[in-house]
């Protein structure tokens, strides 16, 4: 289960320890995981905080000052988790999944935390699934692809993939509706290319994003009917997907 967890959120974890370790608990609650994700800037789950109107200061606030102020006479590093704490990590894999998505991140894990507090009265995150999902959607279509360094492959490939991708002109609206040839598009403009030409991880990675695509067109066969309303989980899987192109495109230095 943990391999799949993103470098930020195992730092988020480990700042949840921090919080419980502070607090003097002899554990790390859920309490403290909220904290974690509304300290850090640097993550897409504060991002969709924000987003989503909530303020994260105050939140934070207020899961600080609901922590057990006891003192652990003999603190242990890493704390051990509670029933709830240990329900939360298998529920963020879980939305990972449910959006198609290859890594487990802090935006999933807040989904999963809005999702166990749904209906509680003392619940810290008083937000709506569905529009956390929105708002991840939105996050994932707009988000930067990190520069990366130009590769060495073949010229003649490279001037083939860079046409075949010019192809591709995904727009995806806002929460509601999405660019309905996408599928024929990312098939059209990876289908085909000279792989052989290619690092062999690259070609690994267009292999991958092709099943990927195809996986998501048997799963949601409504995607090319545009009578047809998509479900929120479709257009964050699309805007996963849009990512994934979008850095294979910068790894090669396709402009």
């Amino acid at each position: 289960m943990f391999d799949t967890f993103s470098d930020r959120l195992r730092q988020i974890i480990s700042n949840a320890n921090d919080e419980a370790e502070r607090a003097g608990s002899p554990s790390i609650d859920i309490d403290h995981l909220v904290a974690a994700l509304c300290a850090w800037k640097e993550s897409v789950a504060y991002e969709m905080l924000l987003a989503l109107g909530v303020k994260p200061k105050a939140v934070m606030k207020a899961a600080r000052s609901r922590m057990s102020s006891g003192h652990n006479a003999q603190p242990r590093t890493p704390l051990p988790f509670t029933e709830a704490a240990k329900e939360a990590m298998p529920a963020a894999v879980a939305e990972a999944r449910a959006l198609q998505m290859s890594y487990t991140g802090t935006e999933h894990l807040l989904l999963a935390i809005i999702t166990m507090s749904a209906g509680k009265a003392d619940a810290l995150l008083r937000v709506d699934h569905a529009d956390a999902v929105a708002a991840l959607t939105e996050i994932l279509t707009d988000m930067p692809v990190p520069a990366a360094p130009r590769s060495q492959t073949d010229g003649a490939a490279i001037a083939d993939l860079r046409r075949r991708l010019s192809s591709i002109d995904v727009l995806l609206a806002a929460s509601t509706s999405l660019d309905r040839t996408l599928l024929d598009r990312a098939f059209g403009a990876l289908a085909g290319v000279d792989t052989e030409a290619l690092p062999a991880i690259l070609q690994h990675r267009i292999e991958r994003i092709l099943l990927a695509i195809n996986a998501i067109a048997e799963e949601f066969p409504d995607a090319r009917d545009p009578a047809k309303q998509l479900p929120a989980t479709a257009l964050v899987a699309y805007a996963y997907r849009l990512q994934q192109l979008r850095r294979l495109v910068t790894e090669l230095d396709v402009q």
